[in-house]
């Protein structure tokens, strides 16, 4: 009688590839940001190899390639604040040779996701002092004030939330105060003074 025959060859349990490996290239994006933003471990193309791509056919040295190529971008696109637009043109131009279409377009939803948490984290590394954590404002009638029955003066009510420094246990704490328009425009005149200083120290 003849049965069917069964392929009894021991294989080896499936590799997978380093370019269709989003699940393993992830895990490296967390470790990069951890590492360098978040007080974890030193990484280095050994530790990645052994940590992130033990079960994969990628070897230590493209390994450190990879994890070289990632630090890169995302040390620049942190310094920068780049948009996301800016951040997918340095993948682009920064990962060629290194990183599939598919991990490209993995690595720019990951910034999309994650620079604003990136951004925060830079942000207190580099502030000692007090900061502000959001601001809000409205605008109101004045109608009367000390020795004037009526004014019909617009002014604007502004307030601001001050985040303590980082090494402060002190709490957040609220400021409001008033501008009527020509203080107003002073104020704007001068943060725009501000504004120009801080692009031309950047440019």
């Amino acid at each position: 009688q003849t049965g069917k025959l069964y392929d009894r060859t021991i294989r080896p349990p499936l590799i997978v590839s380093l370019m269709e490996s989003p699940k393993h290239f992830g895990a490296l994006l967390s470790s990069v940001v951890s590492s360098l933003y978040e007080g974890g471990p030193v990484l280095s193309a050994a530790s990645v190899h052994g940590d992130v791509y033990a079960d994969t056919d990628v070897s230590a040295a493209a390994a450190g390639s990879l994890l070289q190529v990632v630090q890169t971008v995302i040390q620049k696109a942190a310094h920068d604040d780049l948009d996301v637009d800016a951040f997918e043109a340095l993948v682009q131009s920064t990962s060629q040779g290194t990183l599939s279409p598919a991990l490209q377009e993995l690595f720019v939803k990951f910034w999309r996701a994650q620079k604003a948490k990136i951004h925060e984290l830079v942000f207190k590394r580099v502030t000692w002092n007090n900061s502000m954590q959001k601001m809000a404002w409205r605008i109101d009638v004045k109608t009367k004030s000390k020795g004037v029955a009526e004014i019909n003066e617009p002014t604007a009510i502004v307030e601001f939330t001050v985040q303590p420094a980082v090494t402060s246990k002190a709490s957040s704490k609220l400021v409001r105060f008033e501008l009527d328009q020509a203080q107003l425009a002073q104020t704007l005149k001068d943060i725009n003074a501000i504004q120009q200083q801080l692009v031309a120290r950047t440019t």
